[in-house]
Formats: structure tokens, C-alpha cells, sequence
């Protein structure tokens, strides 16, 4: 059965951009950042990952005083690549077909994860604000084998679904919003399902009103 790896995995593209950006701010940006989110309500769009099942995503927040340091967040997840798009993937065998029947080598699993996610915000601080929420979850489970007579897949190698390990499943996360300047913010926090660690990096607007 597959199972998906405690090991997180954050894309190292990500992190040089966040370095970069937290390097290049100058010091008199500290009270802007201090004031921010106190003091203006922020809208954002962005890119959002599950680190490290889910590297496409997107998401977007609205929050601050015009909703009394309230607000909402809501993103979309995927996984990077599924093997219905790689060579040998096939559909006409079963599980128990390529173990019971075919007697053919069990290789390796992989699971391909879909997610939508709403959550609630809360301004905490000017440069902070915490979030919360639930979202749906779609597992697509995948089993690896080989055949050694070569007849079967690519060159013996093929993939097939198991729906023993695939389904819906309730996700959990939780954050923070972090503001690194007038414009962008940053995210980390947590999730349960697929579980990793959610990095975000959003191209903000505030707004007086």
C-alpha cells in the first residue's frame, strides 16, 4: 500500500526566492512592515504548495481592519506529475491480476493528490496573521511493477491504479501569513492530507479602506 513520506521536501527554487527577497529589504522597510497588515486590509494571489506531494498550486487571501482583522483564504493543489502520463501506464490490469495472476514484481507506489482548501484569518500583529481551515482531498494511488518476459508495459515496466489506496480524504492546515514587504507575503504552515509543510509566496495589495 502506498504511503505517503513524513520526509518534507520544501522546492529548493522556492527557498532561494524567499532568501533573496529577505536579503534585499532595506532597513527603513521595518515600520512599513510593522504597520501593515494593522492598518490596511490585503488582498493576495499567488503560488502555494504541500511540500512534498503537492508543487502546484495556487492561492489567494482578502483580510485586514475593513473586516475587523478578519478574513479568508482559499487555495488549489496539485502533484507535480502522475503516472498515467508516463510510458507503460495501462488500465487493463488489476492488482491481483499483476501479483496473483502474472506473478510480476512489485517495484515501487506513488500517489497523485488533488486538494481545495478554505480557511478563516486573523490579524495577529502588522506584520502577522494566522489562519485556519479544512479542505477535500482526492488520493489517486498508483503500483509499479515489472514483468520479466517483457510483454507487458514498456519494457516490462508498467504502471496500474490500486483503488485500495485511493480516495477522499478531510485536510486540516494551519499558518501564518507573514508580510516581507508593502507587497509580498509569505506563507507556512501545515497540512494533514496529503501531510507536509505549506509554502506560499503572494503578490499583495493593500488597501485604506
Amino acid at each position: 500500500m502506498s504511503r505517503v513520506s513524513d520526509t518534507v521536501r520544501v522546492p529548493p527554487m522556492l527557498v532561494c526566492i524567499v532568501a533573496v527577497v529577505l536579503a534585499s529589504r532595506p532597513a527603513h522597510a521595518q515600520t512599513t512592515v510593522i504597520e501593515g497588515f494593522s492598518l490596511y486590509t490585503h488582498a493576495g494571489i499567488g503560488f502555494v504548495v504541500d511540500a512534498p506531494d503537492q508543487l502546484n498550486g495556487i492561492g489567494a487571501f482578502f483580510f485586514g481592519p475593513r473586516l475587523a482583522g478578519w478574513g479568508v483564504y482559499i487555495d488549489g493543489k496539485r502533484s507535480h506529475e502522475t503516472p498515467r502520463d508516463e510510458a507503460g501506464f495501462t488500465r487493463d490490469i488489476t492488482v491481483a491480476q499483476a501479483e496473483d495472476q502474472f506473478g510480476d514484481r512489485y517495484v515501487t507506489s506513488k500517489a497523485y493528490w488533488t486538494a481545495i482548501n478554505v480557511g478563516v484569518v486573523r490579524v495577529v500583529s502588522g506584520s502577522l496573521a494566522v489562519y485556519g481551515g479544512a479542505g477535500y482531498s482526492e488520493k489517486r494511488g498508483f503500483r509499479r511493477y515489472y514483468d520479466e518476459s517483457g510483454e507487458r508495459g514498456e519494457f516490462g515496466t508498467y504502471w496500474i491504479e490500486d483503488p485500495s489506496d485511493s480516495g477522499s480524504r478531510v485536510n486540516a492546515l494551519f499558518g501564518g501569513l507573514f508580510r516581507a514587504s508593502r507587497r509580498l507575503v509569505l506563507q507556512f504552515g501545515v497540512e494533514s492530507a496529503p501531510r507536509g509543510a505549506t509554502v506560499g509566496l503572494y503578490m499583495a495589495q493593500p488597501f485604506s479602506w
